[in-house]
């Protein structure tokens, strides 16, 4: 991870920084937590690295939408590695590897998601549907949810006040 952001042109303590922030034991121990993101987040940061060089052939970016695909299937909310990705490729010209991504992407995971519906006689989609409305009774969840983002901002504002120095020290 260090050689890919040194050859990015990221400074070398930045680099030690993220790379010890993922390797710290709280990162671990989230990562073995009830709702590990770890997984899906590597996933997602490989389908960034691999479209990042230059130089990428077309079985990169397909191993790309291998990747997307698998970090999906591992959290339904990983999109953001695709999305980034499909942004850059179309902005850099390259709407041919753009479109062999959401190819490659939309392949496979809807091969393994058949699949896993298919071997688990259906529960995997009646658990997405009861789950994905678990916790909205109404127009009114939607307000109490913008409340809560806020409420959780205000509460970890001291905590980036305090990285602050640190960001600044890394850049």
């Amino acid at each position: 991870m260090v050689a890919i952001m040194r050859r990015r042109g990221v400074p070398l303590r930045c680099a030690l920084v993220v790379v010890s922030a993922i390797a710290s034991y709280a990162m671990w121990y989230t990562s073995l937590s009830v709702r590990p993101d770890l997984l899906p987040a590597c996933l997602q940061l490989w389908v960034v690295a691999l479209l990042d060089d230059r130089r990428a052939r077309r079985w990169t970016v397909a191993a790309a939408g291998v990747l997307a695909a698998l970090a999906w299937l591992t959290k339904l909310s990983a999109v953001w590695a695709l999305l980034a990705a499909v942004a850059y490729l179309v902005s850099r010209r390259r709407r041919r590897d753009a479109l062999t991504l959401v190819g490659v992407f939309a392949a496979v995971a809807l091969s393994l998601w058949l699949t896993f519906c298919a071997l688990s006689d259906g529960r995997m989609l009646d658990n997405l549907m009861t789950l994905s409305a678990s916790g909205i009774d109404g127009p009114l969840s939607i307000v109490k949810a913008g409340v809560r983002i806020v409420r959780v901002a205000v509460e970890t504002a001291p905590l980036m006040v305090a990285l602050t120095p640190v960001s600044l020290w890394v850049t």
